[in-house]
């Protein structure tokens, strides 16, 4: 048996990425700490991967420990050879291939790293092996080995990366953002290790500031392609490792479709998931399944704070798909936590069209005529120009915006790395 133990897998690739380079079966394993005991006892496995929260855990329970897990203090790949277990930590070289394929010279610089668990050990030797100017580890709670947040305000305000090693913005949290990346100086670069989301608050926060960027994909594809060597000898160059993290990231990738009412989202919407061969949601009428009634009657008679409440528990449902195309209300914008948690894995498309070109109608109750239409355009109109990827126009033909909107789109899917 070949697989991956934790406490949540719920999000994790592994699977996809052995299984893709593989012939064996690959099995997610979700133990909790009281049974880690009986686990190992069994030694029922050929080998292994270990993620949150026992990769120090586990180092009790080897046979032979890899150099690798003794200068990281942390073992992420077990081999079990005739019931000898072996220990290895290939985070390392998972991390060090994520700089090198993105072409990322760290030397001399002066890094901050958010976190103190397993993967900032190994990514710790990266750094040191690289001579870099300086490491400092940023954590709530101030130690021996971390500085707090509030600290690393005044410590760290000159520094030229920032790596997020922690949890912070991981699914389900994926609103969450300790740093206020506006108070540091210097920054070029933002790291996050995390995967899923593809695009956490801190990587939307840098792409907000023009800091560059880059996600954890990666380095996830590069270690688990080193398990595999440990697992069965078999060897994947760098090129395989690019392939599959370029099929991961767009696998992910949603479309969604936000702009004024009227300006013609569901229908663009249904026919580019038509042409794309791709689901389509629409938000406003899972809200009318959901309620049993029309948007604007559950505006009518339970009111529009009543309505944006039940509005933000279908984004939170529907930011969890994959290679979706989702068509919004004209307001899904005006709660940051809906764009938040649409732009995690989603190319944000804003659809303009004149206001003189959207056909007015009594069933928006928010825009039923002329001067609420204006109204609530100069009301949303920055916050739309504010949080899209990429804009398109709907003032004519719907197959010409259909048309520009996946022209615009291919970028990400070719570049989304």
């Amino acid at each position: 048996m070949f697989g991956l133990i934790g406490e949540n897998l719920g999000h994790s690739y592994s699977k996809i990425i052995h299984e893709y380079f593989c012939d064996y079966n690959y099995n997610l394993i979700q133990l909790k700490h009281d049974e880690l005991k009986l686990f190992f006892k069994n030694k029922d496995f050929e080998a292994i991967n270990i993620t949150i929260p026992f990769k120090q855990d586990v180092i009790r329970y080897l046979d032979v420990i890899d150099d690798s897990v003794t200068k990281m203090n942390a073992c992420n790949c077990i081999v079990n050879k005739d019931n000898i277990l072996y220990g290895y930590n290939t985070d390392y070289y998972g991390f060090m291939k994520l700089l090198e394929l993105n072409s990322i010279d760290l030397s001399f610089k002066k890094i901050m790293i958010l976190g103190n668990g397993g993967a900032c050990k190994a990514i710790e030797c990266v750094l040191n092996d690289l001579h870099v100017s300086k490491v400092i580890k940023v954590k709530h709670n101030l130690s021996d080995e971390t500085i707090t947040y509030d600290q690393a305000y005044d410590i760290c305000k000159d520094f030229d990366v920032i790596i997020n090693t922690s949890s912070m913005g991981m699914y389900p949290c994926i609103s969450e953002n300790d740093l206020d990346l506006k108070m540091f100086n210097n920054i070029s670069l933002v790291i996050d290790i995390v995967y899923n989301p593809m695009r956490t608050k801190l990587i939307m926060n840098a792409t907000s500031l023009d800091i560059k960027t880059l996600n954890g994909t990666l380095m996830l594809v590069a270690q688990a392609a080193k398990s595999i060597k440990y697992f069965n000898g078999q060897l994947i160059n760098d090129q395989m490792i690019l392939k599959l993290t370029k099929l991961i990231e767009t696998d992910k990738l949603n479309i969604v479709l936000i702009g004024m009412p009227g300006c013609g989202k569901t229908s663009v919407g249904k026919l580019l998931a038509d042409q794309l061969k791709l689901e389509f949601i629409d938000t406003d009428t899972l809200i009318e399944k959901s309620e049993k009634l029309k948007c604007n009657e559950i505006i009518t008679q339970k009111g529009i704070e009543y309505f944006r409440n039940v509005e933000s528990d279908v984004i939170r449902n529907v930011s969890l798909k994959n290679k979706t195309i989702i068509s919004t209300g004209g307001g899904v914008i005006l709660n940051q936590i809906n764009i938040d948690l649409l732009k995690a894995n989603s190319v944000i498309v804003y659809i303009q069209k004149d206001l003189d070109k959207i056909q007015i109608s009594a069933d928006r109750v928010l825009s039923n005529d002329i001067n609420k239409l204006n109204m609530i355009h100069n009301q949303r109109v920055t916050l739309y120009e504010s949080n899209y990827d990429i804009m398109v126009f709907n003032n004519y033909k719907i197959q010409d915006c259909v048309n520009s909107i996946i022209e615009k789109t291919r970028i990400y899917y070719d570049n989304n790395n």
